[in-house]
C-alpha cells in the first residue's frame, strides 16, 4: 500500500467489504476506490466521459454486491453494476432502466430476504425490483408510510426496512407482502 495511498481528502459515502474480503469504498467526488488488502493493491474506478464502461459519475453514494458477485454502485446520475468478470461497468441510467423506475441519484441499495432489490433515491423515495418477476415498485411519501421522498439510507434487518430520510428521520418499516 505504501506506493499507492488513498488520499487525504476524501469525502467517504459508504463502505462495503465485498465476497472476496475487498473493501469498496464509495466517495462524494472522486470516484470509487477498491482495496484489495490480499494482494496489497488500491484501484481507483473513476468516470470516463469517452468510456461507456466506466463508473457513470465520480459521485458515488453508496455500494451493493448481488449474488453473481456483480458490485452495484449508486451514483449521481445513476447506477453502475460491475461486472466482476469483465472488470467493466454496466450504466444503468434512466433511458436503461425499467419506464416505472425514474430516479436520477440513488442514494443506497440493498436487498431483503427475499432477494428483491431496493434502492434508495434522494428525490423519488424508493424503488423494488422484484427478484423472481422483475417488477418494478416505487414507495413515495404519497402512497406509502414513508416520511420523505428524500430517502439517504437503507437497511435491511429480518423484513424491517430502516430509513434515513432528509427531515433527520429514521424510520422502521415492514417490508412484508407487496408495500411497505
Amino acid at each position: 500500500f505504501k506506493d499507492e495511498p488513498l488520499p487525504g481528502n476524501l469525502d467517504i459515502a459508504d463502505l462495503r467489504f465485498d465476497s472476496q474480503q475487498r473493501l469498496w469504498v464509495s466517495t462524494l467526488e472522486n470516484g470509487v476506490f477498491l482495496i484489495d488488502f490480499q494482494n496489497e493493491g488500491i484501484q481507483h474506478l473513476t468516470n470516463d466521459k469517452y468510456n461507456r464502461n466506466s463508473l457513470l459519475s465520480n459521485k458515488t453514494l453508496g455500494i451493493y454486491e448481488d449474488t453473481q458477485k456483480g458490485i452495484w454502485v449508486a451514483t449521481g446520475n445513476g447506477i453502475s453494476l460491475y461486472d466482476p468478470y469483465l472488470f467493466k461497468f454496466n450504466r444503468l441510467t434512466q433511458n436503461e432502466l425499467p419506464y416505472q423506475l425514474t430516479m436520477s441519484e440513488v442514494s443506497q441499495i440493498d436487498k431483503d430476504a427475499q432477494g428483491n432489490i431496493w434502492f434508495a433515491t434522494s428525490e423519488t423515495g424508493i424503488f423494488k425490483i422484484d427478484n423472481c418477476s422483475g417488477a418494478v415498485s416505487h414507495f413515495g411519501k404519497e402512497d406509502s408510510a414513508l416520511s420523505s421522498n428524500a430517502v439517504y439510507a437503507i437497511q435491511f434487518i429480518g423484513d424491517q426496512l430502516w430509513i434515513s430520510t432528509a427531515d433527520s428521520e429514521i424510520q422502521v418499516l415492514s417490508s412484508g407482502g407487496d408495500g411497505l
